[in-house]
């Protein structure tokens, strides 16, 4: 399967010799890397392989590859979330923002936001953010406008 991501991952051993040449949103062109079947308890991605960066991994930067897509997305329909309860598969959805909660805090000083997002399925669907992006969400002041909201990597409970 052709693609533009796939689930990387660096055990915690290694961690401290890629924290500095990894940056979420860049390009990079990897080496050297140990190819196996993806775990099935986490799946970021819909990938049948995965890579684990070790010891012997070479990590190149580059500024653009000519047709490489900056994002990817694979989302699926509000109406088959229930479906997906159980599934290790994190989801990317997307709608039309509703409206949103302002933040709560909960037990433990842990900060939540509820958001509700609607698709053209006319089916309706509740988003909690916690920690920083609770707080750094900020609410449309326009709905007339009918804000969209993309949502990626999201779990289904």
């Amino acid at each position: 399967m052709q693609g533009s991501r796939i689930h990387g991952k660096v055990l915690k051993f290694n961690r401290a010799r890629f924290i500095d040449k990894l940056e979420e949103g860049n390009i990079y062109i990897l080496s050297k890397v140990s190819v196996y079947t993806a775990e099935q308890h986490y799946r970021p991605t819909r990938r049948e392989y995965m890579v684990f960066l070790n010891n012997s991994t070479i990590v190149q930067r580059v500024d653009e590859i000519d047709g490489f897509p900056k994002f990817s997305f694979d989302f699926i329909k509000l109406d088959t979330l229930a479906e997906r309860r159980d599934n290790v598969f994190l989801n990317d959805i997307v709608g039309v923002y509703i409206d949103s909660s302002e933040v709560t805090k909960i037990k433990d000083g842990k900060r939540l936001r509820e958001i509700w997002i609607r698709d053209e399925t006319a089916n309706s669907v509740r988003v909690v953010l916690w920690g920083d992006l609770a707080d750094k969400f900020v609410k449309p002041t326009n709905v007339v406008e009918k804000p969209i909201f993309v949502l990626s990597s999201a779990s289904v409970d």
